[in-house]
């Protein structure tokens, strides 16, 4: 029996990991049940919807925007992350990867740093990791609610005419995407 409640303990753990609570631990990332997907769904944020702009206040006290982030005539990857979501940092060296490979050829990419639990922690991240491309902090639950996410990283591709073009993809799903749509 206490074999049971120990399994049962760590299924939940692993199932809550990355979500919007700040309670949860970060092992690993957690699927949306089908009632988040159909609610997803039903958002105006699914591919070949316009992407819905908004602006944060950043750490030095300025506002920043989306859309001035965005690629001009070419794709713009964006991250929804968080320092503490252990998926959300494994993901982030692909991330730098295809930043590194596609950006002279106009591939925009753009961490939107939400959820944090310590003051700072996006910032010492993004130090630590030494991400290159550009990152908006203070994302808030409003800001993620705009896009329906439930979990992170969620991940999503912006084309050239502001129209999603993939939501929720990741590692070689991402790399394949972003090498065809780069030709």
């Amino acid at each position: 029996m206490k074999k049971l409640s120990l399994l049962l303990s760590i299924a939940t753990l692993v199932l809550s990991a990355c979500s919007g609570s700040k309670e949860k631990p970060a092992t690993e990332a957690a699927q949306p049940t089908q009632e988040q997907t159909e609610e997803i769904s039903d958002l105006k944020t699914q591919p070949g919807q316009k992407y819905i702009d908004f602006t944060l206040e950043q750490p030095d006290g300025k506002k920043a925007s989306l859309s001035e982030y965005l690629a001009k005539d070419s794709y713009t990857i964006i991250d929804f992350w968080a320092s503490w979501c252990g998926p959300c940092r494994a993901e982030i060296p692909n991330l730098i990867a295809l930043y590194d490979k596609y950006h002279a050829k106009g591939l925009q990419v753009v961490g939107i740093d939400v959820w944090e639990r310590e003051e700072g922690a996006g910032e010492a991240a993004v130090k630590d990791m030494k991400i290159p491309y550009p990152v908006m902090y203070n994302g808030t639950q409003e800001t993620t609610d705009l896009y329906g996410i439930q979990y992170i990283p969620m991940i999503m591709i912006i084309g050239p005419d502001g129209q999603i073009v993939a939501q929720d993809i990741r590692g070689e799903a991402l790399a394949a995407k972003i090498a065809d749509l780069m030709k």
